[in-house]
């Protein structure tokens, strides 16, 4: 690069620089000191509390799943209930190698939802008797509602 040219980047860098210091940046941090949230407790009701960074918020907020409105916990709650007691239906025999085990997971190339048949691979998942019993779940919760509170994947 010639002398003309690093001027003509320096000059670019510095532009966009200053647009980068103009922007308006929302803030989106949740929870926010004070601020409400939502969780299932240890009774299996949906309650809240508001943020304080005591111990016990960072806690749920690190090894429970929390949101900002009811509605979601309520939509986790009901998903995670689902799928548990689905796959309740069925008692996975790990020395038969003829019977499929069949899970959900999600496919990040692709993304999407898919279920998946093992017969001797045993993950820390739950397994379905079924695939139709997963497509049943998927049915009734939608599948971006499932990305959203069974898996944990926004957007």
């Amino acid at each position: 690069m010639n002398k003309k040219e690093y001027e003509e980047r320096i000059t670019k860098l510095e532009k966009e620089l200053n647009e980068l210091k103009e922007a308006k940046i929302e803030d989106d941090e949740f929870p926010k000191h004070g601020q409400a949230y939502w969780f299932v407790g240890t009774n299996g009701y949906v309650v809240y509390s508001y943020w304080d960074d005591s111990t016990t918020s960072n806690y749920r907020k690190d090894f429970l799943r929390i949101f900002k409105t009811k509605k979601e916990c309520e939509r986790y709650l009901e998903i995670q209930v689902a799928f548990k007691e689905k796959s309740k239906n069925f008692e996975p025999n790990w020395k038969d190698v003829n019977q499929t085990k069949y899970c959900l997971y999600y496919d990040y190339d692709e993304n999407s939802l898919k279920i998946s048949g093992w017969s001797t691979r045993r993950q820390a998942i739950l397994y379905f008797e079924s695939r139709e019993a997963l497509e049943e779940l998927i049915s009734r919760f939608g599948k971006e509602d499932i990305k959203k509170y069974y898996f944990g994947i926004e957007g």
